[in-house]
């Protein structure tokens, strides 16, 4: 819950980045979206595949940068700004490269929300 005016900054997965994408055009699981709370199942290319879920590492819900916004102004959020960070599996310099040229598939999406 946040007052009128209050902040909330969150980072999620970006379900729109590109290695999910190409899980999904394999027709694979994407890494960041389990189907199961007890064992990493779904994506052979998974290096947690076969594995129990540690605690706290499933995600119920993953969003696009574009989903993440309407969501918060249904729920009476104004989208301040959202950031987007890292590219799977480039190296740092190389992904940050990655994310200026196409920000929209980049691994992570940080939004900074504000009631409105």
């Amino acid at each position: 819950m946040l007052a009128p005016g209050g902040l909330a900054c969150l980072s999620t997965n970006n379900l729109a980045s590109w290695h999910n994408i190409v899980s999904l055009g394999l027709g694979y699981q994407p890494t960041p979206m389990h189907v199961s709370d007890e064992v990493v199942v779904g994506n052979p290319l998974d290096p947690w595949r076969g594995r129990p879920h540690e605690e706290g590492r499933t995600h119920l819900r993953l969003f696009t940068a574009r989903a993440l916004s309407e969501l918060a102004e249904h729920h009476g959020l104004h989208t301040e700004l959202l950031v987007f960070r890292f590219y799977y599996p480039l190296p740092p310099r190389l992904a940050q490269a990655a994310v200026r040229m196409d920000p929209r598939h980049a691994a992570f999406v940080i939004a900074l929300l504000r009631r409105v």
